[in-house]
């Protein structure tokens, strides 16, 4: 499905469930673990022992990421860089031609509220190409149902083109919520004629849902959750400095409540990425 894969290595224990997660259902793709030391958050306290000790940190992150693939069977390529952390991962991204990016992230329990980290958010900005993320453990077995959240929009359009594709490549059932303003009339034969087109086996809820809440129970019922993230138009980008995300609240809410498995989809070319 996926080609190359590229996992951010971190130290947080939850590395741990993604990377035995991902290779459990992505098993033939190439795997790339790459290490980023980036001192821009606070350049001036950056003392040659604080440097050491991040670049140890780095280093360890790297090799364990590794040795956890290796278990899984997969022989990763392993690079460390130094800088920017949004930019590295750009750079790296397209010079490798990498399909799938891979990043943990963190949940408050008190809150009950996904929290994306400031590295996170910035991979919304600066990638285009699918993002997977996990924010708890998750059953160690290969997805059986794709959830796919739809709004009519451009991007949720690549959304739900990936969406269908993978579940057909996954042998999976897939469900596609709607929460645009169209009638179902309006909706209905076009995503009808996608999943054919694909062939995938999609079934639509057209139940009209108007909360974050609501969503994330229907959502957590299937084993992963695609959807869209928004482009990178000039206009994307200034709404994006306001709220993060071009996307409709009921769709940022969905994604930081989805307790499975989401990928992200930005503005991409479905031919050129692996899927």
């Amino acid at each position: 499905m996926f080609q190359k894969i590229l996992i951010l290595a971190d130290n947080y224990k939850l590395i741990d469930f993604l990377l035995r997660y991902t290779p459990h259902v992505f098993p033939f793709s190439e795997y790339h673990v790459l290490s980023t030391i980036d001192f821009g958050y606070d350049i001036i306290s950056v003392t040659p022992y604080v440097e050491d000790t991040l670049e140890d940190s780095a280093v360890r992150a790297m090799l364990h990421c590794a040795s956890v693939l290796e278990e899984a069977g997969i022989d990763s390529r392993k690079t460390i860089k130094k800088g920017n952390f949004q930019a590295i991962v750009d750079k790296y991204v397209r010079e490798n031609e990498i399909d799938l990016v891979a990043i943990e992230t963190y949940i408050d329990e008190e809150k009950k509220k996904s929290h994306f980290s400031e590295h996170l958010e910035g991979l919304f900005r600066a990638v285009k190409i699918p993002i997977l993320f996990m924010d708890r453990p998750t059953d160690l077995k290969k997805p059986e149902s794709v959830c796919i959240l739809y709004s009519g929009t451009g991007y949720s359009e690549e959304a739900a083109s990936l969406g269908m594709r993978l579940s057909k490549w996954l042998g999976a059932s897939c469900t596609i919520l709607y929460v645009g303003r169209l009638k179902s009339s309006q909706v209905y034969p076009h995503l009808e004629r996608k999943a054919e087109k694909i062939g995938a086996r999609v079934e639509i809820d057209f139940v009209g849902h108007t909360s974050a809440r609501e969503l994330a129970e229907i959502i957590g019922s299937h084993d992963l959750f695609v959807t869209s993230r928004g482009g990178q138009s000039w206009k994307d980008r200034v709404i994006m400095a306001i709220k993060r995300l071009p996307l409709k609240n009921i769709e940022i809410g969905a994604i930081m409540y989805a307790p499975i498995p989401t990928i992200l989809v930005g503005q991409t070319p479905g031919a050129s990425h692996g899927y």
